[in-house]
């Protein structure tokens, strides 16, 4: 018995033996380490010390971020022309140009609808706000429109067919109830001469440095052939929408799908994403933290109820800088790695 003790009495004290015993294995196993319950209610068991364990930051839904129709009294109705109109059109908060670039100039409420809904209409959107001591939040209710994006090739445009300036105080954008609206983007990319690569990117929607919620029971269906399908550079909700993003006949869109620098939290919506780059992805990295120590808790992101499909050719199916939430109804990650760039799983 190997792991019996040697035992001796008194007065019988065992010889030393000349030449060394062979030394045998030992069968002794270590101890297991026993799952712990991580805090949180998270329902994960494994070895992970509590004290390693970060709760979760979980979405805060505002009182705007639900609200999918404003006041009809204080309810703007515009009509994007089919046509761009041979002079300028010019109202209290918006304005539209005669490239037919509708400018939202103030907060409020804005339903936004085309005059020919069967077709796509050669358009923009951007909100601006014009008086720099403006607040409060631009809703915009998409009631069934198809948008492409012939003036929207800027190579260093950075732009979306819907852009949201860094004016505004907040952004909602709310998919109407059984509508379907579509943005098409065609736009080139910023190419870097020096080492040949893309700099900037166009997208179906872009929100500079303002909180962007997307909600509403519709369905937003975004096409990028070379740039991004939702890009915010602060925080991004999304509730309820039904959001596919993906580039043109069946194809990846040419960069990421959606993202969120700030963080990226989802509620019971549904997302398929189809992207060259990262499906859906939190862009805060450490040179903003080094920059800004009070950014050092954000990046986080919440997929909490709802239906995901994600394929990335090359990049991540989900990426979250800090903490990531997961409670979906379900969730396809495909990641293809089609260029093999990189040696390591994804």
């Amino acid at each position: 018995n190997p792991t019996a003790a040697a035992t001796s009495t008194p007065g019988n004290t065992p010889a030393a033996s000349s030449t060394p015993a062979a030394t045998q294995p030992s069968t002794t196993q270590p101890p297991t380490a026993q799952p712990v319950t991580t805090p949180g209610d998270s329902g994960y068991t494994g070895d992970d010390a509590a004290s390693d364990y970060v709760a979760p930051t979980r979405a805060v839904w505002e009182e705007d971020d639900t609200k999918t129709a404003g006041v009809e009294s204080e309810t703007t109705e515009i009509t994007i022309p089919a046509e761009a109109p041979s002079k300028k059109i010019k109202a209290d908060n918006y304005e539209i140009s005669k490239k037919n670039k509708l400018t939202i100039t103030a907060p409020g409420t804005y339903v936004i609808q085309a005059e020919n809904a069967e077709t796509a209409t050669d358009g923009l959107i951007e909100v601006d706000y014009a008086d720099e001591n403006a607040s409060g939040t631009a809703h915009l209710i998409l009631n069934g429109i198809h948008l492409t994006s012939s003036n929207n090739t800027n190579p260093d445009s950075d732009t979306g067919l819907i852009t949201i300036k860094k004016s505004v105080t907040k952004a909602v954008i709310t998919v109407a109830d059984n509508t379907t609206n579509t943005l098409t983007d065609t736009g080139e990319t910023g190419i870097d001469k020096d080492d040949n690569t893309s700099t900037t990117y166009t997208a179906g929607i872009v929100c500079k440095k303002t909180p962007l919620t997307i909600n509403g029971s519709g369905t937003l269906n975004i096409l990028s052939t070379y740039g991004n399908g939702i890009k915010c550079t602060n925080l991004l909700k999304i509730l309820d929408a039904t959001i596919t993003v993906s580039g043109p006949d069946d194809k990846a869109c040419g960069h990421n799908g959606i993202s969120g620098k700030l963080g990226v939290f989802v509620k019971d919506a549904s997302l398929n994403v189809h992207s060259d780059g990262d499906c859906l992805k939190t862009t805060l990295d450490e040179s903003d933290i080094a920059e800004d120590a009070s950014l050092a808790d954000l990046g986080n992101m919440e997929l909490d109820g709802g239906t995901y499909t994600f394929v990335s050719e090359n990049g991540d199916a989900v990426s979250a800088t800090r903490t990531l939430y997961l409670n979906p109804v379900s969730l396809n990650a495909t990641t293809k790695n089609a260029a093999e760039t990189t040696t390591d799983g994804s």
